[in-house]
């Protein structure tokens, strides 16, 4: 690593903003915050930086510990935040580090360009905030402890009495601080593989959130930094914000299990604040039947194109049956046309039984509406053979209803989630599915 003092950085405060130790191991991360500048002491503003952390033992040159990286952007001001114990770990891990048994020193290394060609800033001793991290082996701690940040001219204060100076060429041009407000209003229409969320997110400088979301988790909070999944990405800019957002998590979740979900919005400088209190659900179990008598396997969240959901029949409709039509090919459609496909191989292929034929003939439970599946949706159907339900077989093959060429049909197998094609006049089995 180079040592250059090209750059340089002033360290505005190291913080933890908030920390719930009580009856729960405390959360290994701290805030960090930063001002990068040039030489000539200008602000390196509006700048993709690469940060590297790492965590001494004992003296400024002492081993180091632990390590981690952060790719983050500058402001108007060079100033930046991370979460120290959040980036990509390089070296160990913060969990290990025995906070009270030795003396501890934070370096930090500098790539303007974004990258890992760090220039060495120097190393500093941590005092309290590590032992923030160490505070629950205390006999008592108070809970959920909040440091509020307000700004007046050139000094940021604290509600504990705290302040900190900001460098010269702020002032009053210094922006209000102040963090974003958004909670859960609701979780509803649980299924055994989604929800619908309802939350509400606002800011004060709403151009200053890249990215909103709900996250979640089968552990209870407190979350951790970019936990769950982002489901609305912004651009800087957009002012579309302080609302309510109703959104529906349309990958699936796993059935009869409790999951704990907030909100989030991430910043441009990469600070991620969750929405307290965090609302638990637990999802339905599988084996509700379908209005056709079929066990349901798929739910999209929200009625559209004429369906929600999908069941299966709970049984095989057969056990060893051509796909049909071997050396002649049909007029099917590519991709996942199930119900399409099924109407055109029934009415083109003039064999007198074959897999999409039996599929289109039946009734079961009042409804005719059954078809052979396409590869996507024994995909879904996989959920079933996994928590053993439906009688499918481990070892046998499935016909789809795509094909390739003359002789060759979809087919699939639920014990590894292959699809392959195979000859049409094999006789693989058949389990019919429909939508409503």
């Amino acid at each position: 690593m180079k040592i250059n003092m090209k750059y340089h950085i002033l360290l505005l405060l190291v913080v933890v903003c908030c920390i719930d130790m009580v009856h729960a191991q405390a959360p290994q991360a701290f805030n960090y915050s930063g001002v990068a500048r040039d030489a000539q002491g200008d602000p390196i503003a509006n700048t993709l930086l690469g940060i590297e952390i790492s965590i001494l033992q004992g003296s400024a040159m002492g081993p180091i510990i632990y390590q981690e990286e952060h790719m983050v952007m500058s402001d108007n001001y060079g100033l930046f935040n991370i979460v120290i114990g959040l980036g990509t770990p390089n070296q160990g891990s913060m969990e290990s580090i025995l906070w009270s048994a030795d003396a501890w020193f934070l370096q930090v290394a500098l790539d303007v360009n974004g990258g890992n060609n760090y220039v060495l800033m120097g190393a500093t001793q941590l005092l309290s905030v590590p032992y923030a991290l160490h505070a629950q082996t205390a006999d008592s701690v108070i809970h959920h402890q909040y440091q509020t940040l307000s700004i007046s001219n050139d000094t940021i204060y604290l509600t504990d009495g705290g302040f900190v100076k900001l460098p010269p060429g702020g002032g009053s041009q210094w922006p209000n601080l102040d963090f974003p407000e958004h909670h859960m209003i609701s979780v509803s229409e649980v299924s055994f593989m989604n929800a619908r969320f309802t939350g509400f997110f606002g800011h004060k400088n709403p151009s200053s959130a890249i990215q909103i979301g709900f996250s979640y988790d089968t552990i209870p909070p407190p979350f951790k930094h970019r936990l769950g999944v982002s489901i609305f990405n912004r651009m800087p800019g957009d002012t579309s914000l302080n609302a309510y957002i109703d959104f529906v998590y349309p990958a699936p979740l796993n059935p009869n299990t409790t999951y704990y979900v907030t909100t989030y919005i991430r910043t441009l400088n990469d600070i991620w604040t969750f929405g307290e209190p965090a609302l638990s659900f637990t999802t339905k179990p599988l084996g509700e039947l379908g209005p056709g008598g079929g066990i349901l396997f798929f739910d999209k969240g929200e009625y559209k194109d004429g369906w929600r959901y999908m069941e299966a029949l709970p049984m095989d409709l057969h056990t060893g049956i051509a796909w049909g039509c071997s050396g002649t090919e049909l007029n099917v459609l590519i991709g996942c046309h199930g119900l399409i496909n099924t109407d055109t191989i029934t009415f083109q292929c003039p064999d007198l039984e074959f897999a999409a034929k039996i599929c289109s003939e039946l009734v079961y439970g009042g409804m005719d509406d059954w078809y052979l599946p396409c590869a996507q949706e024994m995909d879904l159907m996989k959920i079933l053979y996994n928590n053993n339900y439906g009688n499918l077989n481990d070892s046998g093959s499935y016909w789809t209803s795509e094909q390739e060429g003359d002789n060759y049909a979809g087919s699939y197998k639920f014990i590894d989630g292959n699809s392959d094609y195979s000859n049409k006049s094999n006789l693989f089995r058949v389990r019919p599915i429909r939508r409503y």
